[in-house]
């Protein structure tokens, strides 16, 4: 079931979200998803901090993988915050984050 998700704009959270970085790092991680929200490019911004050393991190998922990470079969925009997950990301062509993967712990 989709989760109730706001945009950017009107995210009570929206001061804190600017705290996590858009700089992931590849490989394997373990995170703990903490909001999401709505992008301007039907993406969505979902929100880890990394559970091994605090570190905070914003990756998107897009409609035409159905909100999932490339690889995964997890659709964010089904899941509640709280949960923890093994991620997986790789740099982009572009040199952004890509969330390849993510298996819930």
């Amino acid at each position: 079931m989709r989760q109730k998700i706001l945009g950017l704009q009107d995210h009570p959270q929206k001061d804190q979200l600017k705290e996590y970085l858009f700089e992931a790092p590849e490989g394997e991680w373990h995170g703990q998803l903490d909001y999401q929200a709505w992008g301007k490019s039907n993406n969505l911004f979902c929100y880890f901090t990394d559970t091994l050393n605090g570190e905070r991190y914003r990756l998107s998922v897009f409609s035409r993988n159905g909100y999932k990470p490339y690889n995964g079969d997890i659709a964010f925009d089904e899941e509640p915050a709280g949960g923890t997950f093994k991620i997986t990301t790789s740099l982009s062509r572009n040199g952004f984050p890509k969330f390849v993967d993510a298996h819930r712990n």
